[in-house]
């Protein structure tokens, strides 16, 4: 993931209502740099393993598309989220 913000910075903002579901998440628990990688197969195996189990990752997939975020969130990646967007219209 990456929005510029660390992981403490991001979840500061979930007293945002519209974040709120970034305190559900379980990304804040891990390594975050599994979500950063973009070449590194391994990494993106284990960061889907970890969305995949999340209970908010549809809500942090519509946060990364709406504001074309890099790295993995929810459970995509970039091109996966592209084709996904691309399916969806």
């Amino acid at each position: 993931m990456s929005t510029g913000l660390d992981l403490a910075e991001l979840l500061a903002l979930s007293d945002d209502p519209e974040t709120t579901w970034m305190s559900w998440a379980i990304c804040p628990e891990t390594d975050p740099t599994l979500f950063d990688s973009t070449n590194n197969t391994g990494a993106i195996r284990k960061a889907k393993r970890i969305c995949a189990n999340c209970p908010v990752r549809d809500e942090c997939l519509e946060w990364a598309i709406e504001r074309d975020e890099r790295g993995i969130w929810g459970g995509l990646t970039e091109p996966e989220r592209r084709r996904y967007q691309a399916n969806a219209a």
